[in-house]
């Protein structure tokens, strides 16, 4: 829009939280100065090893494996790429569970596509989570997914400050390419990147990781290192 490129003109420095979101301004103006600072957690909130008993019973979340999304129930997050890939996953791990946490904002309707699909009854819409509960909620999860889409108005990832988050707890992610997520993992070290969109994709890169418990650990543990050690 046209008021966006003004006040880039205008700004003295313009702040990206990544390199994508920074090649977007670039495309839409000519800022004077630049800057790159990517979104950062707190490691000491974000951390392994919590009790998420008391959670799990709320939820209603049994013992076996969860996949886990966070941000607003929206077309941007996508989750229903990820209700889409269920009936795969299933087949080979029926005691998963999926956890949606965010603003309900299109529940209803992806709650629908659930149903259509045979499995409403391994989802968990939470809702927005407390801000106490946010810890607990990542160390629930064996794996963080977060396969955002590009909207047609044009809204897409710029980082994926909940993927850093996850991390610190020690839990990998699945993300989507095209947009500032993938800058959010180390590519097959902290994390496992598929195109938007994909189903398909995404249940493949799931099983790969359930699959592999030894190498999910491993991630795991990487992805929490890396975390800490990120210079922002």
């Amino acid at each position: 829009p046209l008021v966006t490129r003004v006040a880039i003109g205008l700004a003295a420095c313009v702040f990206a939280v990544s390199e994508y979101t920074a090649g977007l301004i670039r495309a839409a103006a000519r800022p004077r100065q630049l800057v790159v600072i990517p979104n950062a957690a707190d490691g000491e909130r974000y951390r392994p090893g919590l009790d998420t008993a008391a959670l799990r019973a709320r939820w209603g979340v049994g013992g076996g494996p969860v996949l886990r999304t966070g941000g607003q129930v929206s077309e941007r997050k996508a989750q229903d790429v990820v209700i889409r890939a269920l009936p795969r996953i299933l087949a080979e791990h029926p005691d998963l569970t999926y956890v949606i946490a965010g603003l309900p904002t299109m529940q209803e309707s992806f709650a629908a596509l659930a149903d259509e699909l045979g499995v409403a009854g391994w989802l968990v819409f939470a809702g927005k989570v407390p801000d106490d509960d946010l810890p607990m909620a990542y160390n629930m999860a064996d794996i963080f997914a977060l396969v955002s889409r590009r909207t047609a108005a044009g809204d897409v990832e710029g980082f994926g400050i909940v993927v850093q988050e996850a991390a610190l707890c020690g839990v990998p992610a699945i993300v989507s390419r095209d947009c500032g997520l993938t800058e959010a993992i180390r590519e097959g070290e902290t994390g496992l990147s598929v195109p938007p969109d994909d189903p398909g994709a995404t249940a493949a890169a799931i099983l790969t990781l359930l699959g592999d418990e030894p190498r999910r650990r491993e991630m795991a543990q990487r992805a929490r290192q890396e975390a800490l050690a990120a210079p922002w």
